[in-house]
């Protein structure tokens, strides 16, 4: 269900949903079900949500804001949990003001910001020895152990909130034939540590992220 409104220079755009799912397939054992087509689950799910949106242009200054609040779920033998891509709380705004324009020439200020909440993550807290594979050509001559973490069906925790900024300022130029694009960006301005992964070793939980702050120039001709 979407409702939009229009008011001079402003759009207000308000969309609901909702979606029940059947005959889900969740694998417990890849070799088994590539083998056999056994070792598997069949479940239900549920997704629901609501988004707001409110854009802006007028003049030089352009922008847009969006909000989203949903909920994904799984059920699989009796059991709920959210979907691995369930992220309750969504946070959108893109802004641009043209800080200079001519005939022949745009200059462009623009910033980017997105925050939402953390997805569900399933992490090891179960590990058993395993003995490995033979060593050939002397089939065992030692039996070396090794640690081997087991990783439940469901997410036990969730990854950190993902936040970020990007600036971006962009120069435009008509040529004869074409047009020249400069575009200077500097990513994840804060330098906040959104993590992708979670890894349990030793001394505790180890996050790995993907991207720190980064500058990023891109020249780019156009015809």
């Amino acid at each position: 269900e979407i409702h939009e409104r229009l008011v001079g220079s402003e759009m207000c755009i308000r969309d609901r949903y909702y979606r029940k799912m059947k005959n889900l397939i969740r694998i417990n054992n890849l070799e088994n079900y590539l083998d056999a087509g056994i070792d598997y689950s069949k479940g239900t799910g549920d997704a629901y949500g609501m988004e707001f949106m409110v854009q802006y242009n007028k003049n030089r200054f352009s922008g847009w804001f969006s909000y989203t609040i949903s909920k994904s779920e799984r059920k699989f033998e009796g059991k709920k949990y959210p979907f691995k891509y369930d992220s309750p709380n969504q946070i959108n705004l893109f802004l641009s003001l043209t800080t200079k324009k001519t005939a022949t020439k745009t200059q462009r200020l623009s910033m980017n910001l997105q925050y939402k909440t953390g997805y569900p993550y399933a992490v090891s807290n179960v590990s058993y020895p395993s003995i490995g594979l033979p060593m050939f050509p002397n089939g065992y001559p030692d039996i070396n152990t090794s640690i081997v973490k087991y990783i439940p069906q469901e997410p036990n925790t969730r990854l950190k909130d993902y936040f970020r900024i990007d600036l971006n300022y962009t120069m435009e130029k008509k040529l004869k034939h074409g047009s020249r694009i400069w575009q200077f960006s500097l990513l994840n301005v804060t330098g906040h540590k959104n993590p992708y992964s979670i890894y349990r070793n030793n001394s505790g939980q180890y996050k790995a992220c993907l991207l720190y702050t980064s500058p990023s120039p891109r020249d780019a001709h156009e015809s």
